[in-house]
């Protein structure tokens, strides 16, 4: 009753310190309303409610058309303040960093000073960086308004290295940037350096293929394991007979029946288990300490904090409460279902067994 009574308190004295924030645009197209950094989910034009009184940061977005724009807004106890922001064309705070440090850079085919730290326009740049006696590189990124990427390039000497190529099955056949250069298990030599791709293939089996980068002077290795297709054992060899089938063993439908049963009684235990887990460590960690430093029980000494009372609750509601509930009736669950998948692993055609000797 004394903690009801402090949270209504509380939320009187609250709704005394905070005010609305309306939010139009001069010009263009309406976007996303931002407070503080924070995505209210409202679309210009709008009023935000429940602002604390204060100085805050307004942002209108508009990411599909790289627009935004931000003002500064003072809102007063129990008042309305208002924005009209102008939209601009708005990118990412951008940082390049190249090894070695002599390298050139080219931004959309434009050379630029390093160190290069600036802000790019959103959407899609190529960045070109080369240097005397390296492997060029190019790339294509991607920057977002508002973000702030740093892009890294370690350029690879020139010269020739060698990829250690290990298949399986080892007939198959290997394959560099799209040219076959071997049969089998094979040592590439004289390999440029740079990025490259291994590809395994054979028919019957399913491609494998992996990315490497070759350094100069370098070896590099590599395992590429192939898969029948469609779950098969590859193609089949005409020399062989084919094999006769096997009648399946007495009671053996229920003993396939009881190990997936008892399969999927250990997963649904063990999802309850790390239900359970998760719920006793909020518990522990967060929901406990936050209501001991909140002074909200009814025995506490000190007055308490509504702020930490609240969210202390809103943990035991969404991180103790539900997952604690859900846990035990999973691992209750999975328990029964562990039961009735052991006695169908035990149960032939015509008698049920018990341990090693006993039948009825």
């Amino acid at each position: 009753m004394l903690l009801l009574s402090l949270l209504t308190f509380s939320q009187v004295a609250l709704a005394q310190d905070v005010g609305s924030i309306t939010v139009t645009v001069s010009s263009g197209p309406n976007g996303k309303i931002l407070v503080d950094g924070k995505d209210t989910g409202l679309t210009t034009p709008a009023t935000v409610p429940n602002v604390t009184a204060g100085n805050h940061l307004v942002q209108v977005q508009v990411p599909e058309r790289c627009l935004g724009g931000v003002t500064s807004v003072d809102v007063a106890p129990s008042r309305e303040a208002r924005a009209e922001l102008n939209l601009s064309t708005q990118g990412g705070f951008t940082q390049i960093k190249v090894t070695p440090e002599t390298a050139s850079v080219l931004i959309d085919d434009k050379m630029v000073p390093m160190p290069f730290a600036d802000e790019l326009t959103c959407g899609k740049h190529k960045l070109q960086v080369t240097a005397p006696g390296f492997v060029p590189e190019t790339r294509e990124v991607i920057v977002e308004m508002g973000s702030a990427p740093t892009f890294r390039f370690e350029l690879l000497e020139e010269g020739f290295g060698a990829i250690v190529v290990q298949v399986t099955p080892p007939n198959s056949k290997v394959l560099l940037d799209g040219k076959q250069v071997a049969t089998g298990s094979e040592t590439l030599n004289n390999i440029p350096s740079g990025s490259h791709v291994v590809r395994a293939e054979l028919d019957g089996y399913n491609p494998a293929e992996q990315p490497v980068t070759v350094r100069a002077n370098g070896s590099t290795q590599l395992n590429l394991a192939l898969t029948p297709m469609s779950g098969g054992v590859g193609p089949a060899d005409p020399t062989k007979p084919p094999k006769e089938p096997k009648e399946p063993k007495e009671g053996m439908g229920k003993k396939v029946a009881g190990g997936a049963v008892l399969a999927v009684g250990l997963g649904v235990g063990g999802v309850g288990a790390a239900m359970y887990s998760g719920a006793r460590s909020a518990y522990v960690n967060s929901y406990s300490t936050l209501y001991t430093d909140g002074n909200c029980g009814p025995d506490s000494t000190g007055p308490a904090n509504p702020e930490l009372c609240e969210q202390a609750q809103a943990v035991y509601d969404n991180e103790v409460a539900g997952p604690y509930r859900a846990g035990i009736g999973l691992m209750v669950a999975g328990g029964a279902l562990v039961a009735s998948g052991g006695v169908l692993l035990f149960v032939n055609d015509d008698r049920a067994m018990i341990g090693y000797t006993r039948e009825f």
